[in-house]
């Protein structure tokens, strides 16, 4: 409905575009993305959304400034289907990026569901789990829904991820070292024997 407004009716830039000659109707949109622009008509005519990591934020943005739901709802889907823990941080920052509230959502339950394997996939070159913001990363360690197969790995995420930023402070590390269930750490010997 306000696709068709902006097109053809009070908001269009030229309102009485139907009542011409079809010959004499040409329609300019100037968009900042005319490739996800394209997208988002051709689905609107019948053909399949063929979409990748780079298109997806475009039409997903084209879809949600002019309103068309069906739009957004398969690119939603489509980011369903290819989220991953190799992958949930960089979803992640796309989401918030594209004001993207369900991905965002799924994503932060990824991170707390699966937050052993985003670690395991976190120590590889290709990861952005150290890119997580400080007020992510402390809701991320708050929350009673956090999985993790020993307390010891989020010890030593915390280590990690304080290390790798250029502006930890120190009142974040100790913010997130209070995420830490120190009742949980067990430290051992090298005998192997708890201390």
């Amino acid at each position: 409905e306000l696709f068709e407004r902006m097109l053809f009716g009070p908001l269009a830039k030229d309102p009485d575009l139907l009542d011409k000659p079809r010959a004499e109707r040409v329609l300019e949109v100037t968009e900042e993305d005319p490739a996800g622009f394209e997208m988002m008509i051709d689905f609107m005519h019948g053909y399949s959304l063929c979409l990748s990591p780079d298109s997806a934020p475009l039409v997903y943005q084209m879809a949600d400034r002019y309103l068309v739901e069906p739009v957004r709802a398969v690119c939603r889907r489509w980011w369903f289907q290819m989220l991953a823990p190799e992958n949930v941080v960089r979803m992640l920052m796309m989401a918030r990026a594209v004001n993207c509230e369900p991905l965002i959502a799924r994503c932060n339950d990824m991170l707390r569901l699966r937050f052993h394997r985003v670690l395991r996939y976190g120590e590889g070159t290709e990861s952005n789990v150290w890119e997580l913001d400080f007020e992510t990363v402390h809701e991320l360690l708050g929350s009673d829904a956090l999985v993790c197969v020993n307390e010891r790995d989020v010890l030593s995420f915390v280590c990690a991820w304080a290390s790798k930023q250029d502006d930890a402070r120190l009142e974040q590390m100790e913010a997130l070292m209070d995420r830490v269930r120190w009742d949980r750490v067990l430290i051992q010997s090298d005998e192997g024997a708890p201390l």
